[in-house]
């Protein structure tokens, strides 16, 4: 995943990509993981 992508979705909040993810846009679950992958 790309830098850029990060940064555009830092903008918004977890509730708010869900809802982009389930719109189809699945390279969320990339970010998120990236995201959270510290405390899992």
């Amino acid at each position: 995943m790309g830098l850029h992508n990060m940064e555009k979705y830092s903008e918004y909040s977890d509730e708010e990509l869900i809802i982009r993810y389930r719109e189809g846009e699945q390279q969320i679950v990339d970010y998120l993981m990236e995201k959270y992958k510290n405390v899992v």
